[in-house]
């Protein structure tokens, strides 16, 4: 099954007004300053916005297979990663921006109205370093991470099921989503560590259920 890797930052109404304003900004530019350069220059500049956080967020998909996550957009895969190849999976908040110290735009959760669990992978477990309450994972060096995408619970639990990964989430996105992330942990039992990543230090997520 494939996940989208992202949401879009607007939906299909919001896109349909802002364009919509757009051409009667254009229009108005046009017959009173005669200026359809500024039209054009700005139309460039709205469907690159659109592209980038609209229609890339739609078809950009990931699929949790038995030994690899295989990327693909609009139905073509253009990358695959191994399991073998990661250490650590971490589970933390889904933002635009994910690398660094900027906070980013989260992408949102509206019927909670917290920002979504996102997953990424990493290579090797000592390069990692987490904040908790972070919208970004801070991790380094970055080329040795992978950002893999929303964390769909469905998803969840393949990817537990095949990549035997120590699996690591922030205290506050486990608490936000508390029920979800028991149905799929509690419903069998895992052989990788899992892990609650708090202020005071990792808990194993049994032991923090006590």
């Amino acid at each position: 099954m494939k996940h989208q890797r992202k949401i879009p930052l607007f939906t299909k109404n919001i896109f349909v007004l802002l364009f919509s304003l757009h051409i009667v900004f254009g229009v108005f530019m046009y017959i009173f300053f005669s200026n359809n350069y500024f039209f054009i220059i700005s139309l460039c500049v709205f469907l690159s916005l659109l592209a980038i956080y609209y229609i890339e967020p739609v078809f950009n998909k990931y699929c949790v297979n038995s030994n690899k996550i295989v990327f693909c957009f609009c139905g073509i895969n253009y990358k695959k990663i191994y399991y073998s190849d990661y250490q650590v999976i971490i589970i933390s908040n889904a933002a635009y921006t994910n690398t660094g110290s900027m906070r980013g735009l989260e992408m949102k959760n509206k019927e909670k109205n917290v920002s979504y669990p996102y997953i990424t992978m990493h290579c090797l477990q000592e390069q990692v370093k987490l904040k908790v309450g972070a919208t970004s994972t801070w991790v380094y060096p970055t080329k040795d991470t992978e950002y893999i995408g929303i964390c769909w619970f469905d998803a969840l639990s393949e990817l537990l099921e095949y990549s035997p990964a120590d699996v690591y989430i922030l205290e506050d996105v486990y608490l936000n989503y508390k029920d979800e992330f028991d149905d799929v942990l509690l419903s069998k039992k895992y052989t990788q560590k899992i892990y609650v990543a708090t202020e005071n230090g990792n808990v194993d997520y049994y032991l923090y259920l006590k």
